[in-house]
Protein backbone atom coordinates (compact mmCIF):
# COMPACT_ATOMS: atom_id res chain seq x y z
CA UNK A 1 0.00 0.00 0.00
CA UNK A 2 2.74 2.47 0.87
CA UNK A 3 4.36 1.91 -2.56
CA UNK A 4 1.05 2.80 -4.20
CA UNK A 5 0.56 5.95 -2.10
CA UNK A 6 4.20 7.01 -2.53
CA UNK A 7 4.20 6.51 -6.30
CA UNK A 8 1.02 8.54 -6.71
CA UNK A 9 2.33 11.32 -4.43
CA UNK A 10 5.68 11.51 -6.30
CA UNK A 11 4.13 11.07 -9.77
CA UNK A 12 6.32 8.03 -10.42
CA UNK A 13 4.75 5.80 -13.09
CA UNK A 14 7.48 3.15 -12.87
CA UNK A 15 7.06 2.80 -9.11
CA UNK A 16 3.27 2.73 -9.51
CA UNK A 17 3.57 -0.27 -11.83
CA UNK A 18 5.27 -2.25 -9.06
CA UNK A 19 2.23 -1.85 -6.79
CA UNK A 20 0.07 -4.11 -8.97
CA UNK A 21 0.03 -7.74 -10.07
CA UNK A 22 0.84 -8.76 -13.62
CA UNK A 23 -2.83 -9.00 -14.60
CA UNK A 24 -3.57 -5.52 -13.26
CA UNK A 25 -0.49 -4.12 -15.04
CA UNK A 26 -1.73 -5.54 -18.35
CA UNK A 27 -5.11 -3.94 -17.78
CA UNK A 28 -3.52 -0.58 -16.96
CA UNK A 29 -1.14 -0.87 -19.94
CA UNK A 30 -4.22 -0.66 -22.16
CA UNK A 31 -5.47 2.42 -20.34
CA UNK A 32 -2.03 4.05 -20.33
CA UNK A 33 0.02 4.62 -17.20
CA UNK A 34 -0.05 8.41 -17.52
CA UNK A 35 -3.86 8.27 -17.34
CA UNK A 36 -3.80 5.75 -14.47
CA UNK A 37 -1.42 7.96 -12.49
CA UNK A 38 -3.45 11.10 -13.15
CA UNK A 39 -6.66 9.35 -12.09
CA UNK A 40 -5.11 8.23 -8.80
CA UNK A 41 -3.54 11.64 -8.19
CA UNK A 42 -6.90 13.35 -8.64
CA UNK A 43 -8.65 10.79 -6.44
CA UNK A 44 -6.06 10.90 -3.65
CA UNK A 45 -5.82 14.71 -3.73
CA UNK A 46 -9.60 14.95 -3.43
CA UNK A 47 -9.81 12.36 -0.64
CA UNK A 48 -6.63 13.11 1.35
CA UNK A 49 -5.39 16.58 0.40
CA UNK A 50 -1.64 17.07 0.82
CA UNK A 51 -1.05 13.71 2.53
CA UNK A 52 2.14 12.10 3.74
CA UNK A 53 2.74 8.37 4.10
CA UNK A 54 2.88 8.84 7.87
CA UNK A 55 -0.79 9.93 7.78
CA UNK A 56 -1.76 6.30 7.04
CA UNK A 57 -1.63 3.04 8.92
CA UNK A 58 -2.51 -0.40 7.60
CA UNK A 59 -3.50 -3.76 9.04
CA UNK A 60 -4.14 -6.99 7.18
CA UNK A 61 -6.81 -9.47 8.21
CA UNK A 62 -7.29 -12.74 6.44
CA UNK A 63 -5.38 -15.71 5.22
CA UNK A 64 -2.81 -16.66 2.64
CA UNK A 65 -5.17 -16.42 -0.35
CA UNK A 66 -7.49 -13.56 0.56
CA UNK A 67 -8.36 -10.96 3.14
CA UNK A 68 -8.74 -7.24 3.70
CA UNK A 69 -6.30 -4.38 4.20
CA UNK A 70 -7.73 -2.08 6.82
CA UNK A 71 -6.69 1.53 6.29
CA UNK A 72 -6.61 4.39 8.78
CA UNK A 73 -5.97 7.97 7.64
CA UNK A 74 -5.19 10.50 10.38
CA UNK A 75 -7.09 8.37 12.88
CA UNK A 76 -10.14 7.93 10.64
CA UNK A 77 -10.90 4.34 9.63
CA UNK A 78 -11.49 4.05 5.87
CA UNK A 79 -13.24 1.28 3.96
CA UNK A 80 -10.82 -1.60 3.60
CA UNK A 81 -9.52 -3.06 0.38
CA UNK A 82 -10.27 -6.66 -0.49
CA UNK A 83 -7.07 -8.56 -1.25
CA UNK A 84 -7.04 -11.75 -3.27
CA UNK A 85 -4.47 -14.06 -4.76
CA UNK A 86 -4.03 -13.73 -8.51
CA UNK A 87 -2.09 -16.97 -8.92
CA UNK A 88 -3.35 -17.76 -12.43
CA UNK A 89 -2.11 -14.46 -13.86
CA UNK A 90 1.23 -14.80 -12.11
CA UNK A 91 1.64 -18.40 -13.29
CA UNK A 92 0.91 -17.28 -16.85
CA UNK A 93 3.65 -14.68 -16.45
CA UNK A 94 6.09 -17.33 -15.22
CA UNK A 95 6.07 -16.22 -11.60
CA UNK A 96 5.75 -18.83 -8.87
CA UNK A 97 4.63 -16.38 -6.20
CA UNK A 98 1.07 -15.34 -5.71
CA UNK A 99 0.65 -11.62 -6.36
CA UNK A 100 -1.99 -9.72 -4.46
CA UNK A 101 -4.60 -7.56 -6.11
CA UNK A 102 -6.68 -4.96 -4.36
CA UNK A 103 -10.38 -4.40 -4.92
CA UNK A 104 -12.23 -1.39 -3.61
CA UNK A 105 -15.28 -2.24 -1.51
CA UNK A 106 -18.62 -1.97 -3.24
Amino acid sequence: MSIWLSAVKKGDQEQLKTAFSESMRRQFDQEGWAQVLMTYQDLFRSAFGDYTLEDFSFAFTGGEDSGHVLITFKGMVLPGLRVYCDASAEAAAGNAACARNFRLPR
